[in-house]
């Protein structure tokens, strides 16, 4: 509409649209939960900044530079998922503290995505080295690799989201010559 990228923000009770306010570039846009608060990433030359401005108001200032890549929102809306700028680890973000905790390094390769079930329990990844979909516990101490289960899913999946009663995994695959919609039981 602007003739540049930036965030919509659609109220789907009353058809409402506002864009989000923002003074730079946005990527990767998150709406917590309970739609309190929006998280986006920043591309800039160099660094890369996670803004968490109130829908409809001015940022209230940024989260912090060198994040990296957001992935999710945690259940009770008190910890992002980031992926480090190095591509190398998984970090939980607490934006009320501002620590950052490592919660998986990777061994070899990158992470694809990562998203949080419903009920903030369980995390589902895609990784590119070992190549597939895992799944296991979201705790709040830093994950073991070995503590994954591979989840059986076709090859050339890039992301896997949550059913709302986490009993399945959604993904988008080519396995029937047809860019389709999938679900995986757990």
């Amino acid at each position: 509409r602007s003739g540049r990228q930036s965030i919509m923000l659609k109220d789907l009770a009353s058809g409402t649209e506002s864009a989000a306010l923002t003074p730079v570039r946005q990527d990767l846009p998150l709406l917590a939960a309970d739609a309190a608060l929006l998280v986006y990433g920043s591309r800039e030359p160099n660094r890369q900044i996670l803004y968490l401005p109130e829908p409809g108001q001015p940022p209230a200032g940024d989260a912090g530079e060198q994040c990296g890549s957001v992935q999710d929102w945690s259940a009770e809306g008190r910890r992002i998922l980031l992926e480090t700028p190095s591509h190398t680890a998984l970090v939980t973000w607490d934006r009320d503290s501002g620590r950052r905790t490592e919660w998986l390094q990777y061994r070899a390769g990158s992470l694809r995505q990562a998203s949080l079930s419903g009920d903030g329990r369980w995390i589902a990844l895609v990784l590119t080295d070992p190549a597939g979909g895992f799944v296991g516990p979201f705790e709040p101490a830093p994950a073991s690799p070995e503590r994954l289960a591979r989840v059986p899913i076709a090859a050339g999946v890039a992301s896997l989201h949550w059913s709302p009663s986490g009993s399945l995994l959604y993904f988008n695959s080519p396995a029937d010559d047809h860019n389709c919609i999938w679900a995986q039981p757990l």
